[in-house]
């Protein structure tokens, strides 16, 4: 009955393992579905600091010499939360005085994507600028847009020393304008700037006169650190002596005196170790001359390494004697050369140069320049028992003719290049 009891107990555990388990794939792969198909994209925007108006005159319509606004610039990152691509169609600007009972109010749309945003007010004829089209934004990512707003008609006469209010609308492909925000716009630089018959003012997101007044206002008053008076400096300074003679004067002995007991203890090490054992070796190398000695990093590849170029050389030869035979074309035929211990490989074009780059590295590649097109590593490994293979290209081994074979097949092929 036990036993029947445990299994049945093992049974339901395993069921309920496998049923939560199944839950939450479900509730995965619900969520996964609703985010992906039935939320809305839901973007979220953030205006840049700085916001440029672009002014202009023209008495033939504005008498009373009324600056009409030209042209909004501004940099808006679009923030996309949801886990698709999100495509913004349109966006507009509603620009207005709002100190006014009756604010006139007037839409400038998105004209102009700009390269970059500018710097300051007098770089701005020098941005370049493309036509606006819509924008997109990858899922789960941010996007920073440079845009340039304006009007074709109807130019807006607004006030640039009063209030000003911007608010931020955006339009989805057959979907209605949505509000995003209204934000107030206060003076960055409050004097203007003429370019190309514009008058450029600088504006600004946040208000920095108000917001660095309040840190005036938080701070407390400073400290001084002048004596008040001939008293003031006596007094501190009788008080403070039994300090610095009881306290701060014996901490300081004491830390100076084991830096000194350090010292001196590193200088009479190093006096051992030069007067004992540096100083007797010198004296006793000194009796003669001898040069020094400088043998090979790994002495015993030194032989083989000889011996595979000069196998590599004989396996070579022999691959020309057999192209040669068959071919009356000069360009066709193989020609390996050894003047001066310089071993080229030449056909038609090109040429490849075998060299020693070490014991056990074997390099054979084009006379190109400085991108080879053929270039081929050879390293020698050794392993148990003494044996030794070479590895070409640091991929796989392979014997010395296999690697002459595939040289050769790739040399064919580029040489008329």
């Amino acid at each position: 009955m036990e036993e029947i009891g445990k299994q049945i107990l093992n049974l339901l555990t395993l069921t309920n393992v496998s049923t939560i388990i199944g839950i939450l794939g479900g509730l995965l792969g619900a969520l996964t579905f609703i985010d992906n198909y039935l939320l809305k994209f839901n973007p979220i925007f953030v205006f840049g600091n700085k916001v440029f108006l672009s002014f202009k005159k023209d008495k033939r319509f504005f008498p009373k010499n009324d600056l009409y606004l030209d042209s909004i610039i501004c940099k808006i990152d679009i923030h996309n939360k949801r886990n698709k691509i999100g495509n913004i169609n349109d966006l507009a600007l509603r620009i207005y005085n709002c100190d006014s009972t009756n604010p006139h109010d007037s839409n400038y749309f998105a004209f102009y994507e700009l390269i970059n945003f500018p710097e300051s007010k007098n770089e701005i004829a020098q941005i370049k600028k493309s036509v606006f089209s819509s924008l997109s934004v990858l899922a789960k990512s941010k996007s920073a847009f440079s845009l340039e707003f304006s009007v074709k008609d109807n130019p807006h006469i607004l006030d640039p020393s009063r209030d000003i209010i911007i608010e931020l609308y955006y339009k989805e492909h057959d979907a209605k304008w949505i509000k995003v925000d209204g934000l107030c716009l206060f003076p960055y630089d409050k004097s203007p700037t003429e370019l190309n018959e514009k008058i450029i003012y600088d504006f600004s997101i946040l208000n920095w006169d108000i917001s660095r007044d309040k840190l005036k206002k938080s701070l407390s008053r400073p400290e001084s650190r002048l004596y008040k008076g001939i008293t003031d400096k006596y007094l501190k300074y009788w008080l403070l002596k039994p300090y610095y003679l009881l306290i701060k004067r014996p901490f300081y002995i004491i830390i100076n005196l084991l830096k000194t007991i350090y010292l001196l203890i590193e200088i009479f090490v190093k006096y051992i170790w030069d007067n004992i054992i540096i100083l007797p070796i010198v004296l006793y190398k000194s009796k003669t001359v001898e040069r020094i000695r400088f043998t090979s990093g790994k002495p015993e590849l030194v032989e083989p390494t000889d011996k595979a170029i000069q196998k590599m050389v004989k396996i070579f030869e022999y691959f020309s004697e057999k192209i040669n035979s068959k071919t009356k074309i000069d360009k066709a035929k193989l020609i390996v050369t050894t003047k001066n211990g310089d071993i080229r490989i030449l056909r038609d074009k090109q040429s490849l140069k075998l060299y020693k780059s070490g014991d056990g590295h074997i390099v054979v590649q084009d006379e190109i320049g400085f991108n080879h097109r053929l270039i081929y590593y050879l390293e020698l490994h050794k392993f148990v028992f003494g044996i030794k293979i070479w590895k070409m290209n640091k991929k796989k081994y392979y014997t010395l003719k296999s690697v002459c074979v595939k040289i050769l097949d790739a040399f064919v092929l580029h040489s008329a290049y």
